[in-house]
């Protein structure tokens, strides 16, 4: 839900996909799983020294449905190693948190696969991705310019189907042939129309091409933070996001 609030998608588009755009690898439940086996090292570790770790400790054998108790039983539903198991066996150069979110990762991804696998339009999604990307975290890293990592997000929304380029008489519809919101053509595919041929922003795309990236199919959207043409990208993103609230902000008024 939180992957889908950040990237402004509607409640119902692919959790796993939002999720993946944000690079995150592990699911809410993964978050949560992982914060509280870290707040158990914590009390473990303060077994001998303070009132909260002993006080821990007895509760695992305390008759009530203690949280010491019943988050070791979500350890184990999810097969990750409590601190004292995982303290008896541990290789020296790995840190316990380190194990715990490669553990909890890789048990999401299980499931991430075959929800990733739903979203298909504008482009089946694992055609291109075999995880979660890393490109929002590469543009962090490259400390590219404030405005083109605020326009980052809706180079996200773009690529991935989430702004909505139709309609019908104004309004959302599923018919099979609707019109553009720039040029107010009629295409089978308006997304594809888009990105690629409509004349509104033949300008966006000339510049992109000058930086020496073909933008004859769609994949151009998928350019790296690393390219000398993502700013560029970017700013087609932006400027296709922007007419698309304009035009809806329009149509609702």
């Amino acid at each position: 839900m939180w992957a889908q609030q950040l990237l402004g998608a509607d409640a119902w588009r692919n959790t796993a996909m939002c999720r993946s755009e944000l690079g995150w690898a592990l699911s809410g439940s993964g978050s949560a799983i992982y914060d509280m086996a870290m707040k158990r090292a914590s009390f473990w570790v303060q077994a001998d020294t303070t009132l909260a770790g002993k006080s821990f400790v007895a509760a695992h054998l305390s008759d009530g449905n203690t949280w010491a108790k019943r988050s070791r039983s979500l350890l184990e539903q999810w097969e990750v190693q409590d601190w004292p198991a995982w303290l008896a066996t541990r290789s020296s150069s790995t840190k316990y948190c380190t194990y715990v979110k490669g553990d909890l990762a890789a048990t999401c991804m299980r499931d991430w696969t075959p929800a990733a696998q739903k979203h298909v339009r504008p482009l089946p999604y694992l055609s291109l991705t075999a995880g979660p990307t890393t490109m929002l975290n590469d543009a962090l890293r490259l400390r590219l310019a404030w405005a083109v990592l605020v326009g980052h997000r809706e180079l996200i929304r773009l690529w991935r189907g989430l702004l909505r380029l139709s309609h019908v008489a104004r309004k959302r519809s599923q018919a099979s042939i609707q019109f553009c919101i720039f040029c107010q053509c009629r295409f089978r595919n308006v997304y594809k129309h888009v990105v690629r041929d409509c004349p509104v922003q033949a300008d966006s795309r000339v510049l992109i091409q000058n930086a020496g990236v073909d933008c004859s199919t769609c994949v151009f959207l998928a350019t790296a933070p690393s390219s000398s043409a993502f700013r560029s990208v970017v700013g087609f993103a932006v400027a296709v996001g922007s007419g698309e609230r304009s035009f809806w902000t329009a149509g609702s008024g």
